[in-house]
């Protein structure tokens, strides 16, 4: 949590020590390099990349912060549906999930 701003963030920590005797693994610099770029786009369904947090061992990705994810959503219904029988996602629903994560790859891709 920034204490000025009381804004949440999420934080990503990647230990490399046993990986790379010779700083930061180059697979690491390229998706920090991927996720710099696709922030920039202020997509509204990608997550973006605040800051990067390099250590001696380890590197931090600080994310802006999202509650809960698309798992944790479709577990939820499940057990809704499985309490009551019923399906828990309409078709329109799930046609709006479907639209913003294809509109998510498709920006990531292009």
């Amino acid at each position: 949590m920034n204490l000025n701003t009381k804004e949440v963030y999420a934080l990503k920590v990647t230990d490399y020590s046993e990986e790379s005797t010779q700083g930061i693994p180059s697979q690491i610099l390229r998706e920090i390099s991927a996720l710099k770029e696709l922030g920039q786009l202020n997509h509204p369904n990608l997550v973006k990349l605040i800051e990067v947090i390099p250590q001696l061992d380890r590197i931090g990705l600080m994310f802006e912060y999202c509650r809960g994810d698309l798992g944790e959503l479709i577990g939820k219904w499940r057990h809704q549906s499985q309490e009551n029988g019923k399906h828990p996602m309409q078709p329109a629903m799930i046609k709006s999930y479907l639209k913003q994560i294809l509109l998510a790859v498709h920006t990531c891709h292009c």
